[in-house]
């Protein structure tokens, strides 16, 4: 067997493994549990996430707390990004919803450009924003990495037991997520400052001068 052929084998295997993984907790959706989870996990819709972010921006502006000001315009920002990369992901491949597959038996995996809700599991958007914005707000305000690592956590082991995605969704959309997060982070360091580190900010102005440096 060739080297392209035994990595053909492995990816085939590990999507049967994905397809039976996920079609078992799929069949558990309908359970009160299960639906009580996955109505939670809706917490981490798009409009949910959006409006968190904003909220968290004005309320720092409104306290005088950079930190939280500067956390939630990162949430909105690595947000953004990483819903733009699942959106393309999901008009880029179809893949049919786990539950959509156990109810009408119809199985999709492959390239195409579906507008039909679902045909859209590929890749999961719930745990692309909320990776995002958790990894956002844990990069920005202290206590809440753990928290954030927890909530995401949640909203990902749901998506399954809801039949909304299948576990390679999930994993696609947790590795959006923290890339966007990523990107988005080096433009905060770069572009945007805190107190201590912005060059025009009396507490730098009076730091150089107190060590006789000149500023003009």
């Amino acid at each position: 067997m060739t080297e392209t052929n035994q990595i053909i084998a492995a990816l085939h295997s590990l999507l049967q493994a994905d397809k039976a993984v996920t079609h078992r907790a799929a069949r558990h959706r309908d359970k009160p549990l299960a639906k009580a989870v996955g109505w939670a996990a809706e917490l981490a819709d798009e409009p949910q996430l959006l409006t968190l972010s904003v909220v968290t921006a004005a309320v720092g502006l409104a306290t005088g707390r950079r930190d939280v000001a500067r956390a939630g315009a990162r949430m909105l920002a690595a947000h953004l990004v990483a819903i733009g990369a699942k959106s393309v992901l999901k008009h880029t491949i179809d893949r049919s919803r786990p539950k959509h597959a156990l109810e009408t038996g119809e199985e999709r995996f492959e390239p195409g450009t579906s507008d039909d809700h679902q045909q859209q599991s590929f890749a999961s958007g719930h745990t692309a924003g909320m990776m995002a914005v958790t990894r956002a707000a844990a990069h920005e305000i202290d206590g809440m990495a753990l928290p954030g690592m927890v909530a995401t956590a949640a909203v990902a082991a749901a998506q399954p037991f809801a039949g909304n995605h299948y576990v390679t969704d999930v994993v696609a959309g947790a590795v959006i997520g923290l890339v966007a997060e990523a990107l988005v982070g080096v433009a905060f360091d770069r572009w945007t400052w805190g107190e201590d580190a912005n060059p025009l900010s009396n507490s730098s102005i009076e730091n150089d001068l107190g060590r006789g440096n000149h500023v003009e």
